[in-house]
């Protein structure tokens, strides 16, 4: 499940996202939302309000935090609660997960990937890009659709690009999790923080079944399932994504050490509340 369709069943939640069409067209209309939101309805009808920053020209990370960090002055001036979280995910599962996004599903197929489009091994060695996670927060999700060549957005990304990022981020963010431990981690600390009230009377149809579009008959590649050579080319050329982001996220955003005490400890209360 994704943190959109866990947030999408509750009734306690209003979402607002930025996706599915342009950046600059959606983000504008957002941010007016956002901000009557925090002046008026709060007050009036305390609720959460979610916003999901994703489409396809998403900018870079300097340009969205900017942004964000003056949401979260404004929410400080109004005293309405504001917490930021996302995800990052393990390099050689995203690497298997981007050759498939954007080379398999044919009407997605972008110059992503410099290499064949054949759905193999050699096929993925071939298309996947260098340190795509620091890509895309360095440079925007546009950088994708450039090569390496000097002078393109990703052919001048340094390590000492993603460290700065990297850096910026602990501030930023309340809360890094992984993909792999979303429903382990990340949702239960969005259900401790959202509490358990549903608001009566208030309906939500349920969301969308996802309609996955598969064209291949049989197994697909997967990062279990590579060969040791396919994995070792696939983890040399993602190792700033490894150690600048995903091992920060697993080191620095510990769930064990800052939010399962936190998380048990409601739940007793909560018992003991019943109990009486």
């Amino acid at each position: 499940m994704t943190l959109r369709q866990h947030l999408q069943k509750r009734t306690d939640v209003w979402m607002g996202a930025v996706s599915r069409n342009r950046w600059r067209e959606r983000v504008a209309s957002v941010e007016a939302l956002l901000d009557g939101w925090t002046n008026h309805t709060w007050t009036k009808d305390p609720v959460t309000f979610a916003v999901e920053l994703h489409a396809p020209d998403n900018p870079s990370y300097r340009e969205e935090m900017s942004r964000m960090r003056a949401w979260r002055c404004r929410a400080r001036e109004l005293g309405v609660p504001f917490f930021a979280l996302t995800v990052v995910r393990e390099p050689v599962a995203h690497a298997v997960s981007s050759f498939y996004h954007y080379v398999r599903i044919e009407k997605r197929r972008r110059a992503y990937h410099r290499g064949p489009a054949e759905d193999s091994e050699a096929g993925l060695v071939g298309s996947a890009i260098a340190h795509p996670q620091c890509v895309f927060l360095a440079r925007g999700e546009k950088a994708y659709e450039h090569d390496d060549g000097p002078g393109s957005p990703r052919g001048n990304l340094t390590r000492e690009d993603c460290a700065a990022l990297a850096t910026e981020m602990l501030v930023d963010f309340d809360w890094i999790g992984t993909t792999a431990t979303i429903d382990e981690e990340t949702v239960p600390i969005l259900d401790y923080l959202l509490g358990d009230g549903r608001r009566k009377g208030r309906k939500r149809k349920p969301p969308a079944a996802a309609v996955r579009e598969n064209t291949r008959v049989g197994s697909l590649l997967s990062a279990n399932t590579l060969t040791e050579a396919t994995r070792q080319h696939l983890q040399n050329i993602t190792k700033w994504d490894r150690s600048l982001l995903y091992d920060m996220a697993r080191k620095q955003f510990s769930f064990a050490r800052d939010w399962k005490p936190r998380i048990e400890a409601a739940a007793e209360a909560r018992k003991t509340k019943q109990h009486r």
